[in-house]
């Protein structure tokens, strides 16, 4: 039988996480700046800690689950969860006049990403790869991730687009990080020096 609409969004949902890493890896390669290789750090951050609690507390998924790897926490909720935490912080937190908020498709893309990854432990449950636990956890999991990281930074965002020297002196006591998180790579500004082709 054919799968309904409400099926397709499921499973659409489901994969979506994949879909957006690999977008802002992309992203991130064309337009060097350090916003989005933030966002790749705390997400491998995010998985590597699901990764590992999962093989450690070694729960089973729900019986008639298509996967026979672990199930708790569930990855998948604890991704979403992360990142629509940390896209709300960049709507709440950031100022609008901020050099990626002024891009015509920040806010449709922020818009749909948050509606479609809200789904998405749903989708995991809807699908028989995880219970309502192994959702709730992961869910709380990547709020905390996303927390933690989003305000470990201590970025503070001026109106010149600047760039901000920010500290973490529980992950690097004695290094002095400067994030372009607010401001266009440096390299952005430079002119091209390849001759221009006849």
């Amino acid at each position: 039988s054919e799968m309904c609409i409400r099926d397709r969004f499921m499973v659409f949902s489901s994969l979506y996480p994949y879909i957006f890493v690999i977008s802002l890896f992309l992203v991130s390669v064309l337009k060097k700046t350090s916003r989005e290789l933030l966002m790749l750090l705390m997400l491998l951050a995010q998985n590597v800690t699901c990764t590992i609690l999962k093989h450690s507390i070694s729960l089973d998924r729900p019986e008639g689950a298509c996967s026979a790897s672990k199930g708790f926490p569930s990855c998948h909720s604890s991704f979403s969860s992360s990142l629509i935490m940390w896209l709300l912080f960049e709507l709440m937190l950031i100022t609008k006049d901020t050099y990626f908020k002024k891009h015509k498709l920040y806010y449709p893309v922020t818009y749909f990403t948050v509606i479609v990854l809200g789904f998405t432990g749903i989708s995991r449950y809807y699908l028989l790869y995880h219970d309502e636990q192994q959702i709730i956890v992961g869910f709380l999991l990547g709020v905390v991730i996303a927390t933690f990281f989003f305000m470990a930074l201590k970025f503070e965002v001026n109106k010149k687009h600047e760039t901000h020297w920010f500290y973490m002196p529980n992950i690097c006591e004695r290094f002095r990080i400067c994030l372009l998180y607010t401001s266009p790579s440096p390299r952005d500004r430079q002119k091209s020096r390849m001759p221009s082709s006849a």
